[in-house]
């Protein structure tokens, strides 16, 4: 540990003006760390002996504790790491009980959309599906559950989050990095840690959200190849026809009942949206026309492709909703020629089309977004017709000179 040059007392700490880490002469480890904001903080460092691991603890700020109040401290936490001990290790818990501390924590909706999977809490088969599950955080879990929290540098987690980028891509990577800095954080806050070593990780520039949308020929292609996928699979054509009228997601569409749906009234409810919150779908008439004609075979709207088998005991299998519509929508891209599509773009045209028509603020109530920004940034890009169009105009009223005849 680096000796300072001074004795820290109350006259020399309050002559400190520079931002920076001073430490002191006689207690090596004892430090004060003045902030641009001229605050200054007491600590103790020190690394464990025989094990290079570096810990850190806050011991107040001066003006709250006095100098000789944090000395003390210091010197009772670092005379046992002379000694041999780990004082600040005996309280801090390892990875592997803190991170199940803080996801028991969490809100069920946090829990399933992002930390369950990134903290590697997911079972090794789909409960459904009985297929084998990604391992990669459970293999990360697997590592780290026995680490204490304090023995985590920020090149560890570089590490990890490198070779996330390497088998997945930068976008996950940032996520997964942003899940761990929020339990290294949480730690902080509890006291349990004297840094997030996450804080000093760069995450990766990802690429631009996508904007794609439908333009007005695009779309027509497609409501036209409808018209024949309602003879093969009028259930899809109907799931489709939805997510342009409504801008719902698939999985919305997908697991919307008829119960919720009220023809009469023009709405459909969604009682678990992505946001946690029940919204409603407004249904134009061509969407009620459309709902009222199709064959209802089942609980859910969009019927399933075919009957589920049966259990192992004989018994029906219990309804579940369609898991996707991605024959149908190949089908339905192939027929009407559109290349690059995907169906969330359809999602994304309904928003844009709706801002222009009615405002930004409609456009996110009807999206179901918590924030105007959600949708501007992502739902709401003009397409290029309008940008033409709109340039087009301009250049008709800028004053070009006269041309000579022929």
């Amino acid at each position: 540990m680096r000796r300072g040059d001074r004795n820290l007392t109350t006259k020399t700490v309050a002559a400190l003006r520079k931002p920076g880490w001073y430490c002191d002469r006689d207690i090596p480890g004892f430090v004060v760390r003045v902030l641009p904001s001229g605050t200054k903080a007491f600590a103790a460092r020190y690394v464990v002996k025989g094990t290079g691991i570096r810990r850190f603890t806050s011991l107040g700020l001066f003006g709250v504790v006095t100098v000789d109040q944090a000395r003390k401290k210091a010197r009772e936490i670092l005379s046992a790491v002379a000694l041999g001990d780990d004082p600040l290790g005996k309280r801090c818990p390892t990875w592997g009980e803190w991170s199940v501390t803080y996801f028991d924590r969490l809100t069920a909706k946090s829990k399933n959309v992002f930390h369950r999977a990134l903290l590697g809490f997911t079972e090794e088969k789909n409960k459904r599906s009985g297929e084998p599950t990604d391992s990669t955080f459970r293999e990360i879990r697997l590592r780290w559950a026995p680490r204490l929290l304090s023995s985590f540098r920020p090149e560890d987690i570089e590490r990890e989050r490198a070779a996330i980028r390497a088998a997945k891509s930068a976008t996950v990577a940032n996520r997964w990095l942003a899940v761990v800095s929020g339990v290294f954080g949480a730690a902080v806050r509890a006291e349990l840690l004297g840094r997030n070593p996450v804080k000093n990780v760069r995450s990766d520039r990802e690429a631009p959200p996508r904007s794609r949308t439908l333009s007005t020929e695009e779309m027509g292609r497609l409501l036209a190849a409808l018209e024949g996928e309602k003879e093969r699979d009028p259930w899809a054509a109907v799931g489709v026809l939805l997510a342009v009228l409504t801008g719902a997601r698939r999985g919305e569409i997908l697991r919307l009942r008829w119960e919720d749906v009220r023809l009469d009234e023009g709405f459909a409810r969604l009682p678990d949206s992505k946001s946690g919150k029940p919204r409603y779908l407004a249904l134009p008439a061509r969407a009620v026309e459309e709902l009222r004609e199709l064959p209802r075979v089942g609980s859910y709207v969009v019927a399933p492709a075919r009957d589920p088998l049966p259990g192992k005991d004989g018994k029906p299998a219990p309804e579940r909703p369609r898991a996707d519509l991605k024959a149908a929508w190949e089908r339905l891209t192939t027929t009407a020629a559109l290349e690059g599509i995907s169906f969330h773009d359809l999602r994304r045209t309904y928003g844009r089309e709706l801002n222009r028509a009615a405002g930004l603020r409609v456009a996110q109530e009807a999206l179901g977004h918590s924030t105007p920004e959600q949708t501007a940034a992502a739902y709401t890009p003009e397409g290029f017709d309008v940008i033409r169009e709109a340039t087009e105009k301009r250049a008709t009223l800028l004053p070009f000179p006269k041309r000579a005849a022929g």
